[in-house]
């Protein structure tokens, strides 16, 4: 009976989709769409965090908090205007003071982006799936 029950939580274990948060700047939106289409076909749900419309900026943290806490890691796009996007960098103090796993990865292959001052104790590696799978598995 054991042995049985031991399978069963290995199988749901494999099958429960980890829940990563996304952040990237608005140039960034075409590589944001790629990792959600890629997301469907594997073992990961990508969500981002809603832009901050018409609620004071505690009650945006607030939410954004929320839904950080039900992720099981974040990745960061950075990409040539991420160390000036505002939102992204917001997104990425908020993702630091939740202790949540997070990787940056540099969308662009031939040229080295500025990394924003808020991932400076984060590990960051050019785009690479394998490498991007292994921190999904990780987590």
């Amino acid at each position: 009976m054991k042995v049985f029950e031991w399978k069963i939580r290995k199988a749901k274990a494999i099958s429960k989709k980890k829940k990563l948060l996304i952040s990237f700047a608005c140039d960034d939106l075409n590589y944001r769409d790629h990792i959600m289409r890629q997301s469907w076909a594997h073992a990961y749900e990508i969500v981002e965090i809603p832009p901050k419309k018409n609620t004071s900026k505690q009650a945006w943290q607030t939410q954004c908090s929320n839904l950080i806490n039900k992720c099981d890691g974040a990745i960061v796009l950075i990409g040539p205007t991420t160390h000036l996007a505002e939102k992204a960098r917001n997104e990425i103090r908020l993702i630091h003071r939740s202790n949540l796993p997070v990787i940056g990865i540099e969308i662009n292959q031939a040229h080295a982006a500025q990394v924003p001052r808020e991932l400076r104790d984060v590990f960051v590696m050019r785009w690479n799936w394998d490498r991007f799978e292994g921190f999904v598995h990780m987590i």
